[in-house]
């Protein structure tokens, strides 16, 4: 901002306002400028682009002369290209020469395009360059229309701001208390955010619950269910099989290989002139301790219903110990057991993590919900209802039955931490509606504080105007208070005239409502005659407010001016 011209304004405001307005008058086109800034950048950028447009074209021309020539030259001199024998595509089309005869009517309609296009680009050229320059003097203007307006902004501001009056005092502190109070409100939102965000976790560890719980009771049905099967032997389906007949009849079939676990296996099978097995080296899968004959896949059926507890009497109580090979498909019969049972341990297992992970989940959403309520009771200044602690199951299931009282158990304390989740939601649902509703009545309230800001600002700003311009009527830097300033009316002279602005006369007539002409104060009176002004009163009459005017026609007829 350039310096003003006086030290303090309070020591001359006439001064201080022809500044002012000289400011003004010049940031009045501020509007104005922008606009044909605007439409002198859109005719530069639409100029510029015809400019690349031609350009391009005239490359494009260029290149084009190059291939019309080169293609000439090309089949005027070239062994193979300007043989017609050798390209079957012209014999049809006059050979070689009908091909040059094309080429330069192509060459000279390209030639006779060229200097058009150099003509376009010229003029194209200059009108963008002077376009350029427009748009460089319209940003000059638009700067200086501008810069003017922010110093006529800020030399408002600091007049107003060395005669603030007790009510703008009060706007402002008001205004600063507003803004304090919606700080406090936007730090409330956060705290609010934070508190959902708290509660949106808590909401999935109910969930993750439900979830893991069903999960370890899947598990753990699957466990028993496997613990359950009875494991049969299983033999690969490789190896060599040798069958010899039997007197009678029957036949021995005889199978061996390699175990998956390492070793071999023998497997002996010895069948009846009916086909029926009546003898092998498998022991029962019950781990009696017998080998299988008649039956399939035990030893005897009172076997099969007893668990090997008991034997029929069609038990034939043939031992493993007694049949070649029995031994090693008991061990491998032994390592399907063993590995069954490390499959059910491990289902077990992870039934049990899933249980673990099922409580602390638990654990986790009540202590989410705890700190949530916590800070709920801060935001709305007493307990939230609805919340009580939570305890967790502990303990590490051992058996389905135990895991699914258990996972009942966390299911149902997730069920009601999820009710009071829900709870306190609703709850942080009617705080976030009273912030809203705060928040728009603190902006409201801070518009309508601004605007009224702004008002008493404009009151100072044209109450100082008014008494600048009554000093420079009354010839002193004194303005006494209309009680007692003395009421002395003066005598009009045969002086004149110079013409105030529209605001400065609005000013004064609110200052001299109470007099009988003072619509006749509008004016000032210099010294100099009235004939020295204007040699002809009537000549521009109509560039002369109406008040000036009726200072001319009462001068005219000698009346006194009274203030």
């Amino acid at each position: 901002m350039a310096a003003l011209p006086y030290k303090d304004p309070t020591e001359d405001l006439s001064r201080f306002f022809q500044l002012y307005d000289s400011l003004q008058r010049e940031a009045a086109s501020l509007s104005a400028d922008r606009q044909s800034l605007y439409e002198a950048r859109d005719d530069h950028t639409r100029l510029a682009h015809e400019l690349r447009k031609t350009k391009t074209a005239m490359a494009i021309n260029k290149d084009y002369i190059k291939e019309q020539k080169d293609r000439i030259e090309l089949v005027s001199t070239h062994w193979f290209y300007g043989s017609t024998i050798y390209q079957p595509q012209l014999w049809f089309r006059g050979g070689c020469t009908g091909k040059i005869e094309r080429a330069k009517v192509k060459l000279a309609k390209a030639e006779e395009d060229r200097p058009k296009l150099e003509q376009i680009e010229a003029s194209l050229h200059r009108r963008e360059m002077a376009a350029n320059e427009l748009v460089r003097g319209r940003e000059a203007a638009y700067g200086r229309a501008s810069d003017a307006a922010k110093e006529a902004k800020q030399m408002k501001e600091e007049l107003v701001l060395k005669h603030p009056s007790n009510h703008l005092n009060h706007l402002e502190q008001h205004e600063a208390a507003l803004r304090r109070d919606i700080a406090e409100e936007n730090h409330r939102k956060v705290q609010l955010d934070k508190i959902g965000s708290v509660l949106k976790d808590a909401s999935g560890c109910c969930v993750s619950v439900e979830s893991l719980t069903r999960s370890a009771e899947k598990k753990m049905r699957d466990a028993d269910h496997l613990a359950k099967q009875v494991v049969t032997l299983s033999l690969p389906d490789s190896g060599s099989t040798t069958t010899r007949s039997l007197n009678g009849g029957g036949k021995e079939v005889i199978k061996t290989g390699s175990l998956r676990h390492g070793g071999s296996f023998r497997d002996y099978r010895k069948y009846d002139a009916e086909g029926n097995v009546v003898l092998t080296n498998r022991p029962c899968p019950n781990g009696c301790g017998y080998v299988l004959t008649w039956n399939a896949s035990y030893c005897c059926t009172v076997c099969c219903n007893k668990q090997g507890r008991r034997h029929g009497g069609k038990c034939e109580r043939v031992r493993v110990s007694s049949q070649s090979g029995a031994q090693e498909l008991w061990s491998h019969l032994e390592n399907q057991r063993e590995e069954q049972a490390r499959k059910v341990e491990k289902m077990r297992r992870e039934a049990s993590s899933d249980m673990d992970d099922a409580n602390r989940q638990l654990q986790s959403g009540s202590d989410f919900l705890r700190q949530a309520a916590a800070n709920l009771s801060g935001s709305s200044g007493g307990p939230m209802p609805g919340f009580s602690n939570h305890g967790c199951c502990t303990g590490t299931p051992v058996s389905c039955c135990s895991v699914s009282a258990q996972a009942s158990q966390l299911r149902l304390q997730a069920d009601q931490l999820q009710s009071n989740v829900k709870n306190q939601e609703s709850v942080l649902f009617q705080l976030r509606r009273e912030y809203d509703r705060e928040r728009r009545r603190l902006d409201q309230e801070l518009k309508q504080t601004r605007s009224q800001i702004v008002d008493e600002k404009n009151r100072i700003f044209d109450a100082l105007r008014a008494s600048a311009m009554q000093q420079h009527v009354n010839g002193s830097h004194y303005d006494p208070p209309p009680a007692t300033a003395p009421h002395t009316p003066p005598v009009a002279t045969a002086t004149v005239i110079s013409v105030l602005p529209e605001d400065c006369v609005s000013a004064l007539c609110l200052e001299r409502k109470s007099d009988s002409i003072g619509l006749l104060g509008m004016v000032l009176v210099h010294a100099m005659h009235w004939n020295n002004a204007l040699s002809t009163p009537m000549a521009n009459i109509d560039k002369i407010p109406m008040r000036a005017y009726l200072l001319y026609l009462m001068t005219s007829m000698q009346c006194p001016l009274v203030w």
